[in-house]
């Protein structure tokens, strides 16, 4: 199968490119700067050009992993904007491509915060829970890629080799410059980049058009249950413990939001019509892969 990457340069789409290729499948990457066997350029955010990619192209499938965050991770709400724009103005551009070149395979990478949050100690969420108070730029590609037919995973926090943030955060760790929020009791879903990457090639083979699956590992933790994690395996120092109102002076409002929050991810629906499920399936699998 012919299959188009739109953001083959991300952590996500280079792995599922890998995964892809041995797989026997070709694979192009769509890229605003990179050029040459293996790549169509164009700026998704163009329509002319990405319409024009596409039909050069000529993909039997459409693979969406786009993202223009920092190589280290987000610090603040600014640095959300330029992939705010990618998700609602480059997945609009990229279903038109895509319908005009009639492609009708489409997967799409989407973040798991499309739900909102939720309450500490609430179950977690399942693929029907409303996504009404998620973020506008979630809700806005969920919304489009499913419309079309196509099929939204619902990511758990990305990290593992090759992640930028895993990459900054280990640097920290190490000089013990990252502390906990002390008595945090909330927690979050993570998934490790080669599982996100597994889960990727078998939504291609196997979701439902006008799905969207939840992608994330068994054990949801909090953010200060991963840095210890990340730590002790490390053989770092233990995390300073701090009270939230400290987080939010020293790094900002955004980031006392990030450490804060609670949502978790029900993964039983990937498991039972994908057919995936973690190979790491607790952060405490997956870090071994970033240490060892």
């Amino acid at each position: 199968m012919k299959i188009l990457i739109a953001g083959v340069r991300s952590a996500l789409g280079s792995r599922a490119a890998q995964l892809l290729r041995a797989d026997g499948h070709e694979v192009v990457g769509l890229s605003r700067t990179a050029s040459g066997p293996g790549f169509v350029s164009a700026d998704v955010l163009d329509p002319v050009a990405t319409k024009a990619a596409v039909q050069q192209t000529a993909p039997e499938a459409i693979i969406q992993t786009l993202n223009a965050l920092p190589k280290n991770g987000p610090r603040s709400s600014d640095d959300l904007r330029a992939t705010a724009r990618l998700r609602i103005e480059g997945t609009r551009n990229l279903i038109a491509a895509a319908e005009a070149a009639g492609v009708t395979r489409y997967v799409a990478e989407n973040f798991f915060f499309v739900y909102g949050t939720t309450a500490v100690d609430s179950p977690p969420v399942a693929e029907d829970y409303p996504i009404d108070k998620g973020s506008e730029e979630a809700r806005s590609e969920d919304i489009q890629v499913r419309e079309f037919g196509g099929v939204v995973l619902r990511c758990g926090l990305f990290y593992g080799p090759g992640v930028g943030s895993t990459e900054y955060l280990e640097g920290l760790v190490r000089r013990r410059r990252v502390p906990v929020v002390r008595g945090a009791r909330n927690k979050g879903s993570y998934v490790h980049i080669d599982d996100a990457a597994a889960a990727v090639v078998a939504a291609l083979n196997s979701g439902k058009p006008g799905s969207a699956y939840n992608i994330a590992d068994d054990q949801p933790v909090g953010a200060h249950e991963f840095i210890r994690e990340f730590a002790h395996q490390l053989g770092a120092p233990a995390p300073l413990a701090v009270p939230l109102w400290v987080v939010r002076l020293a790094a900002g409002k955004y980031m006392a939001a990030v450490l804060s929050a609670n949502l978790t991810l029900n993964n039983a629906k990937a498991r039972r019509e994908l057919g995936w499920a973690p190979a790491y399936p607790t952060i405490a699998d997956g870090l071994k892969t970033v240490v060892g």
